[in-house]
């Protein structure tokens, strides 16, 4: 293997156990039971700008965009 090669294989793994952490850390700031209550009909809650900040914060500090995606 060329340097080159070992080098862009590194990055990688570095940059997806970086990731791979960012979503485990996300994933803890999530309450399960207040998520679930989340909706369109309800409106920016207390809880909704709560875990916006939060997972906010956490995108500033790694430089990586976090999404939740629900199924309604």
């Amino acid at each position: 293997m060329t340097i080159y090669r070992l080098s862009t294989g590194l990055v990688e793994t570095s940059l997806g156990a970086q990731a791979q952490l960012v979503a485990e850390n996300a994933a803890k700031l999530v309450d399960l039971e207040a998520y679930a209550e989340l909706s369109t009909a309800a409106g920016e809650t207390e809880y909704y700008t709560k875990l916006r900040g939060q997972l906010n914060e956490l995108r500033e500090m790694n430089g990586l965009n976090i999404y939740i995606r629900c199924v309604l």
